[in-house]
């Protein structure tokens, strides 16, 4: 069995065969010609994965993998083609891609309002030996949603940021709340319009220093990023 999948925009082929190498031959299903470009770090491998990143650009696109498996020992006499090739589903990556949970900090402006700090996560994609963050992926199409609410209720409110800082006001004077954010795609279809949530950070009651479980203000929340279809 075969599968492509990725970590925040990093994206892997996983392949299950044994006593086989594995080959692949990427294709792009949008574009008007059939040519397959071969994934020159994918071939003959042993490994049970192989990092398809740099191949799937631009990354708005739709993507099929080909891929073929060869014994240990290949007559080169032999049409390739008769060897057993597997194809995976079709993928656009800028679309389909799961977005790993954010790191988040909690500020106090005042008694009634805090600022709510968002890291944009980094991808697995390089340009020009920088490695870029999903908003420089994603541009204008990424906004963050923000959901808190009171420990112990049911009642949450949710907020949507155009940016990674967003201000949440009219809160309860002395009163605790907690808060989390997801990245949130609305161009992308409804099912993978949402990233994974941050870790909850919750403030304490009658102070304006907003902490999480650690009695600190800043609380990171350790994860891997780019993600899977």
């Amino acid at each position: 069995m075969e599968s492509v999948g990725q970590q925040t925009m990093s994206y892997f082929l996983l392949h299950t065969y044994k006593h086989f190498f594995c080959s692949l031959f990427c294709h792009v299903t949008t574009s008007d010609d059939n040519n397959w470009s071969v994934c020159q770090d994918c071939i003959r491998m042993t490994e049970s994965e192989c990092d398809l990143t740099e191949h799937l650009t631009p990354n708005d696109r739709a993507y099929t993998v080909d891929i073929q498996t060869e014994p240990d020992l290949v007559d080169y006499e032999e049409d390739l083609e008769n060897y057993p090739h597997t194809y995976s589903d079709p993928f656009n990556p800028y679309k389909e891609s799961k977005i790993s949970a954010v790191d988040i900090t909690v500020e106090a402006v005042d008694e009634n309002r805090v600022m709510v700090n968002i890291t944009d996560p980094l991808t697995g994609i390089h340009q020009r030996g920088k490695q870029l963050s999903i908003r420089d992926v994603l541009n204008n199409d990424l906004k963050y949603k923000i959901s808190y609410n009171k420990p112990g209720s049911t009642g949450k409110r949710d907020i949507i940021s155009d940016s990674n800082m967003a201000e949440v006001s009219k809160l309860d004077a002395g009163e605790s709340y907690c808060f989390m954010a997801a990245a949130f795609i609305p161009s992308r279809p409804k099912g993978s319009q949402l990233g994974a949530w941050s870790q909850q950070l919750c403030t304490p009651q009658e102070d304006s220093i907003l902490h999480g479980p650690n009695e600190s203000n800043h609380y990171m929340t350790g994860h891997e990023v780019f993600s899977d279809p």
